[in-house]
C-alpha cells in the first residue's frame, strides 16, 4: 500500500505540530502566570513600603512632639504642620488595615489593627511627654513586627 505523498508528509509533520503548538500554549500560560506572579509582589511591596513609610512619619510627628514637650519655646513655629504630618500619616495605616488580607498578610494586618487600638494612657492624669514615649515605644515596636512579617511574606 502506497500512500500518497500528502498523507506522508502529514504523518511526518503532524506530530511536530501538535508539539510546537502544545508548547507554545504552555510556554504563554507560564509567562502569564509569571508575569501575574511579579505584579502581585510587587503591589504587596508597594503596600509594605507605604505602611513603613506612615509609621516613619508617624515617628517623627512623635519625636517632634517630644521635642516641644522637653524644650517649649518657639512652639508655634515647631508645630506647624505636625497635625498634617500625623493625619496623613494615621491615614494610609487605617486604610492599609482596612485593605487587610487583601494585599498584606494578615498578621501584618493583625500588627497594625493591636496598633490603630493602643492605650497609651490617661491624658487626664498622665504628663504628655510620658504619654508620647509610651507610644513611641508601642510605634518602634510595632514597626520592627511590621518590616519581619513583611519580609516574611515578600520572601525575602
Amino acid at each position: 500500500m502506497n500512500n500518497p505523498w500528502y498523507i506522508q508528509l502529514l504523518i511526518t509533520l503532524l506530530p511536530s505540530l501538535l508539539v510546537c503548538v502544545v508548547t507554545a500554549q504552555l510556554t504563554v500560560r507560564l509567562s502569564l502566570r509569571k508575569f501575574y506572579a511579579e505584579r502581585w509582589w510587587e503591589r504587596k511591596a508597594e503596600a509594605y513600603s507605604k505602611i513603613v513609610e506612615a509609621m516613619h512619619n508617624h515617628k517623627r510627628y512623635l519625636e517632634k512632639k517630644l521635642d516641644i514637650e522637653l524644650d517649649p519655646r518657639d512652639d508655634d513655629k515647631r508645630e506647624k504642620g505636625l497635625e498634617g504630618l500625623w493625619s496623613e500619616a494615621n491615614v494610609e495605616l487605617v486604610r492599609a488595615a482596612d485593605l487587610g488580607a487583601f494585599i498584606i498578610s494578615e498578621d501584618v494586618e493583625k500588627i497594625l489593627r493591636d496598633f490603630l487600638n493602643r492605650s497609651i494612657g490617661d491624658p487626664n492624669c498622665d504628663p504628655l511627654f510620658e504619654l508620647i514615649e509610651t507610644d513611641l515605644k508601642k510605634l518602634n515596636s510595632c514597626l520592627s513586627e511590621v518590616k519581619t512579617a513583611a519580609k516574611r511574606d515578600l520572601g525575602l
